[in-house]
This record gives C-alpha cells, sequence and structure tokens, in this order.
C-alpha cells in the first residue's frame, strides 16, 4: 500500500512539473511573440517610408544604382518575410534590412542638397524616430529572447521543451553605431557615395 501512494505521488510530482514546464514556455513565447509585433508595428513604419527615400535618392542622380539596389532588395525581403507567419524569417530579414538602411541613413545628413527640401527633413525626421523606436523595442524583444532561450535550454525544463518541440528563438541583430561609423570611416559604407 506505502509503495502505491508513493508511486501516485511521483505521478503527481512529475504531472506538476510537465505543467510548470508548459505553462512557463508558453508564457515566456508569449512575451517574445508580444516583443515582436512591437517591432514589427515600428518595422512596417519603416518599409512604408522607404519607397519615399528611393525616390529621393534616385531624384539626386548621384546615389549609385547598387546602392539603391541594395535599398530596394532588402525592403522587399523584409516586405516578403512580414507577410509570413516564421518569426525567425522575419528577425532575419530585418536584421538584414536595418543592416543596410542604417548605415545610409547616417550618411545622407553629410550631403547638404539632400536636406534642403522640406520634404527630405521631414521624411528623414520620421524615419529617424521610427528607427529609434526599433531600438527601443529591439531591446525588448532580445530580452524576452534571452529569458524563453534560457529557460528552454536548463535542464530539466529542456527535457519538457524538446518533448514539445520548442527550440531557441533568433535574436534581433543589428550592427551597433560604433561599427556602423567605423565601417563608414573606413570608406566601405561610401563606396559611390563619396561624390554627393
Amino acid at each position: 500500500m506505502v509503495a502505491l501512494w508513493i508511486a501516485i505521488g511521483l505521478v503527481v510530482l512529475v504531472a506538476l512539473f510537465v505543467v510548470y514546464a508548459y505553462n512557463r514556455i508558453v508564457v515566456l513565447e508569449m512575451r517574445v511573440n508580444q516583443a515582436w509585433a512591437d517591432v514589427d508595428v515600428q518595422l512596417k513604419r519603416v518599409a512604408e517610408l522607404i519607397p519615399n527615400l528611393v525616390n529621393t535618392l534616385k531624384g539626386s542622380a548621384r546615389f549609385e544604382r547598387s546602392t539603391l539596389e541594395a535599398i530596394a532588395d532588402a525592403h522587399t525581403r523584409l516586405m516578403e518575410a512580414m507577410r509570413g507567419t516564421d518569426v525567425g524569417k522575419k528577425v532575419e530579414s530585418a536584421s538584414r534590412f536595418m543592416g543596410v538602411l542604417v548605415p545610409i541613413i547616417y550618411q545622407i545628413p553629410q550631403y547638404p542638397d539632400l536636406k534642403t527640401t522640406k520634404a527630405f527633413r521631414k521624411m528623414m525626421d520620421e524615419l529617424t524616430e521610427s528607427i529609434d523606436k526599433i531600438a527601443y523595442a529591439r531591446q525588448f524583444y532580445n530580452q524576452a529572447v534571452a529569458d524563453y532561450n534560457t529557460f528552454i535550454s536548463l535542464f530539466p525544463w529542456n527535457v519538457v521543451a524538446g518533448v514539445l518541440g520548442k527550440t531557441p528563438k533568433p535574436f534581433f541583430e543589428v550592427p551597433e553605431r560604433e561599427e556602423i561609423m567605423g565601417r563608414l570611416e573606413s570608406g566601405e559604407l561610401t563606396e559611390g557615395l563619396e561624390k554627393l
């Protein structure tokens, strides 16, 4: 009889463990999804501004075609990924998009002929504001991902995560300002823009 009670107690403990682990994984995954939704809103706003930016830069006739194509290609990939449901692909496309866009945004203010029009200044203000909001939303997203990834990697929670098929979520990585500025100073990002 004692063995039966011990067996029942163990089954109850295992069930409680599994329920807790499952619920914790669901909560952490929901935080990741909510944090991504916040990033997603800002990315869509930036993506809406890109066609105007490309047209304005085309109008200056001084940006190399490859620069405009890089912006347009990153924008197209981002829009395709945003229509899907795979957050991993969205994060990858957003990282690529921001990696192309941010260096160009840092360069544009150096060229007064582009800054003279009121419409361009307004668009750049909106773009800069949206990029700043993405940076803040990205911090929350990456923290949520770190919490989730840590939990599903730790024993014994990783056993339940493995059974549920849960895998680590990707971080939203964008080059840091210092890295971008270093690449700008080396001329790596200004190829074709030096004549502006």
